[in-house]
């Protein structure tokens, strides 16, 4: 998978924002757990390449840190979105089934919708991401160390 990734980013944009997907099904995320901002709804449209068949562009609302460039995406939504696809009739999708690459303009997606384009000529249309981040969330609460 990593070997055609990076293949597909050669006809690439620019890279745009950092991106997170989030496992935490109960966390909202009003603040960044990167620099501990409020985060805001965007709605951004992401490139998700589906069990490397084919390229989905979703318009997909986020939570979005403006201080860092961070995009936190609900993984649950993804999935749901994914769920609707024929590829996964009567399976549950799974994290390795996708992978989540960049996003594209709204100008680009609109046009891609309307005159519907080949993955090809989509991905030169795609912003790949600087970095994909992980954070490992720990609830509050009193520990011992």
């Amino acid at each position: 998978m990593k070997k055609s990734f990076y293949q597909l980013i050669k006809n690439m944009q620019q890279p745009h924002h950092y991106f997170w997907l989030n496992p935490y099904k109960e966390m909202a995320f009003t603040r960044c757990p990167k620099c501990e901002r409020k985060t805001m709804v965007r709605k951004k449209r992401l490139a998700i390449d589906v069990l490397n068949k084919t390229i989905l562009l979703a318009n997909v609302t986020n939570k979005y840190c403006t201080g860092c460039d961070l995009i936190i995406t609900g993984q649950e939504k993804i999935e749901k979105i994914l769920s609707q696809l024929t590829y996964f009739d009567n399976k549950t999708v799974q994290p390795d089934d996708y992978f989540i690459f960049g996003t594209i303009g709204r100008t680009n997606y609109n046009k891609s919708m309307k005159q519907g384009l080949y993955p090809s000529d989509c991905i030169k249309l795609v912003n790949p991401f600087i970095d994909k981040l992980h954070f490992k969330i720990r609830p509050a609460g009193w520990y011992k160390d």
